[in-house]
């Protein structure tokens, strides 16, 4: 019987041998960079911190780093109790059912937190889990629009998210820094 030869290469296009990490298109780091803003006197613009509109803020000094994880921990606290991962942007962690006792402090928290953000109106809950949990991106972190009642109706949504990013903040941690 003849035996087969072992090809020393598969054939096709030859491999590609990267060095580092892949960091997009010209135009993707354009778009990072502007949405990540000039940046602060003491911390420069982070082009990295720019997958959701939570980091922006954070990247831009718009909101402190208590209320950055205050609304990364609501999105978890919600994931966890509804169980829609993919909603929030999450994964689910570890294997098999979370215990009762988890599972009841996880439902006390984001309860703690819903009613934290109801008490200030549900303008402030709705912009805050637009921005938290959906991850939508608000019109006031694009850019100012022409229109002035939709200037006015920007500035409100904004107030409305920073005031609920505040309170899931005083909710989960007890307390806030202000902005850097």
């Amino acid at each position: 019987m003849a035996r087969k030869r072992a090809r020393l290469n598969k054939g096709g296009r030859p491999r590609i041998e990267r060095t580092g990490p892949d960091r997009g298109t010209p135009e993707q780091q354009l778009r990072r960079a502007l949405l990540a803003g000039p940046g602060t006197a003491n911390q420069p613009p982070d082009p990295v911190m720019t997958s959701t509109p939570l980091d922006i803020l954070k990247t831009r000094g718009l909101i402190s780093l208590d209320q950055h994880s205050a609304g990364l921990d609501y999105a978890t606290l919600y994931a966890k109790f509804t169980g829609r991962y993919r909603d929030a942007g999450l994964e689910p962690e570890g294997q098999g059912e979370p215990s009762e006792d988890a599972e009841a402090e996880v439902e006390r928290k984001y309860r703690a937190c819903a009613i934290a953000l109801l008490s200030l109106g549900r303008r402030v809950k709705d912009a805050t889990d637009n921005l938290v949990i959906y991850r939508r991106m608000p019109a006031w972190l694009q850019g100012a629009s022409q229109n002035p009642s939709r200037r006015a109706g920007a500035e409100r949504e904004r107030q409305a998210a920073i005031q609920g990013l505040t309170a899931l903040a005083m909710s989960l941690f007890g307390k806030t820094r202000k902005a850097a």
